[in-house]
Formats: structure tokens, C-alpha cells, sequence
């Protein structure tokens, strides 16, 4: 047996929501979305004290976040403020 952990995230076709259930446990305060030269980017407000949690150990956490929305909202790129 492999033995690998599976997280299960709740999907929303609302983006603010879709991205509360990523980052679960973290408070997220508010979600921007802009485009620049064709790309969609994604600004992600959360606690300056929950930062570090949202960014994950080695960034773990927010290569999860972009991938599951360049997959499902089709999403370029996530900064974490």
C-alpha cells in the first residue's frame, strides 16, 4: 500500500467560497481577481498572523491552491497578502 494522504475540498462554482474551502481553517478576508496581458491572477486577503499557515510549509499549500484553480477556474497565478 502506498500509504499517501487524499484531502477531500468542497468545490464551489464561487470563486471566494472555492478558495475559503482550499484554505480551511484560514480566515480568508477578501478575493480580487485582475487580468494582465491575457492572464488571470487572483489576490488573496487573509490575516498577516495566518500568512505563513496560507503559504504552507515549503509552499505546499498555495501550489495546491494553483493548481485546483488553474484546473477549475482556470486561474494563472495566486498572490498570497
Amino acid at each position: 500500500m502506498l500509504r499517501k494522504e487524499v484531502e477531500v475540498v468542497e468545490h464551489s462554482p464561487d470563486l471566494k467560497e472555492f478558495i475559503e474551502n482550499v484554505l480551511r481553517p484560514i480566515c480568508v478576508r477578501g478575493v480580487k481577481i485582475t487580468e494582465r496581458n491575457g492572464k488571470k491572477c487572483v489576490y488573496v486577503a487573509v490575516p498577516s498572523k495566518e500568512k505563513g499557515i496560507a503559504i504552507g510549509k515549503n509552499g505546499q499549500r498555495i501550489k495546491k491552491l494553483k493548481l485546483l484553480l488553474k484546473r477549475n477556474q482556470d486561474i494563472d497565478d495566486v498572490i498570497i497578502k
